[in-house]
């Protein structure tokens, strides 16, 4: 169903990051040996990937473990690409976010439980991309 996979580079991994028509990803966290994956929003700035998240399983991931492994794949124009992100996670206080003008775009779910602010500091930045034929 796919033909050649090629590894985008750095730099390719942040456009698309950046560009990402949809702005949501995956959060894989872990607490002792379970590990979850978990769909989020998100904004980039500074180098770094932010999101949103209520007191639940994602925060008390993110407060105990710090490391993460952040996901974002699209098919677009018959192209799939996959961005995965390595590195740790951090809570940042509502109120430094309310002081971050490149954060505050991020919109809140409809509920508006989301209060609870995530910052994932890179470690590690790979990429692919293929061509996808249909049979």
């Amino acid at each position: 169903m796919s033909t050649h996979l090629t590894e985008m580079t750095t730099e390719q991994c942040w456009e698309f990051l950046h560009h990402n028509q949809q702005h949501y990803g995956r959060i894989a966290l872990s607490i002792g040996a379970e590990v979850d994956i978990y769909p989020v929003s998100y904004v980039i700035a500074d180098g770094k990937i932010f999101f949103r998240t209520s007191e639940q399983v994602k925060f008390a991931s993110v407060t105990i473990s710090r490391k993460a492994a952040f996901e974002v794949d699209e098919v677009v124009d018959g192209v799939a690409r996959c961005v995965v992100v390595k590195g740790t996670a951090s809570w940042i206080s509502p109120e430094d976010a309310a002081e971050r003008a490149d954060i505050a775009q991020l919109a809140t779910d409809a509920s508006g439980a989301a209060t609870n602010w995530v910052e994932i500091a890179p470690e590690r930045v790979r990429g692919s991309q293929f061509a996808v034929v249909s049979h």
